[in-house]
């Protein structure tokens, strides 16, 4: 758990000194100096990864931009589903992005986009088991309670569009990309049990936290509100 304090204090200072570097280059632009402040709504309702998340977009030319998101995820969970066991934890994402029209000259635009992200969740679940020797009669489990350290990092490739009014812009955009994810588990009974859920319609929500390391595809779908300062 220490090395997951440091790492979050680490990438605290990581995009606190980002922030400061981009305000210092976008300053001395001569060609746009825009900050916009972003807000993602649709990050309330992910039902893996509900967090409050909001950014800033810093404007280096009418068709070039940077922006640094950051996600505090939270736990709303559904004693029923297991909705919500891969929360409690913060997110950073940063995306060098290049609109395709001139964004001084219309109020439409679709845009390109490279954008990293990284993840720590750190969070405490009661999981149910079945034994390793077990044929997962229904009978057969039991209830443990369960530390879990999740850490992932991605890569993606954006395609979106935009659309300004004054001084808001809307922004829709997905992509494609892989990310690494790394799950611990804590304080099991018995390492070598299988996670268990007699509810058969939701076992996502257990298989997403199973331990060890792994690579997935990750596809983004994200919509988000700016404001321009």
């Amino acid at each position: 758990m220490e090395i997951l304090k440091i790492n979050k204090l680490s990438m605290y200072r990581l995009f606190y000194i980002s922030l400061y570097l981009l305000i210092v280059v976008t300053g001395n632009s001569q060609l746009s100096n825009e900050l916009n402040f972003r807000f993602l709504p649709a990050s309330l309702v992910d039902p893996f990864n509900r967090s409050l998340s909001y950014g800033f977009e810093y404007t280096i030319n009418p068709e070039r931009s940077f922006i640094t998101d950051i996600s505090f995820m939270f736990s709303v969970l559904d004693e029923n589903t297991g909705l919500g066991h891969s929360a409690n934890g913060l997110g950073l994402k940063a995306e060098y992005r290049y609109y395709l029209q001139d964004r001084l000259k219309t109020s439409h635009s679709t845009f390109l986009g490279i954008r990293g992200q990284l993840a720590f969740r750190d969070f405490d679940v009661e999981y149910k088991f079945a034994r390793a020797d077990s044929n997962l009669v229904f009978d057969d489990y039991y209830e443990d309670s369960v530390g879990v350290l999740k850490t992932s990092a991605g890569i993606n490739m954006v395609l979106g569009y935009e659309y300004q009014h004054k001084r808001y812009a809307f922004q829709i955009f997905t992509g494609i990309g892989i990310k690494y994810i790394n799950v611990q588990q804590s304080g099991r009974i018995n390492k070598e049990d299988k996670h268990y859920h007699p509810h058969p319609d939701w076992p996502i929500y257990y298989w997403v936290n199973r331990p060890g390391d792994r690579i997935s595809l990750n596809i983004p779908l994200c919509c988000s509100i700016s404001y321009r300062i």
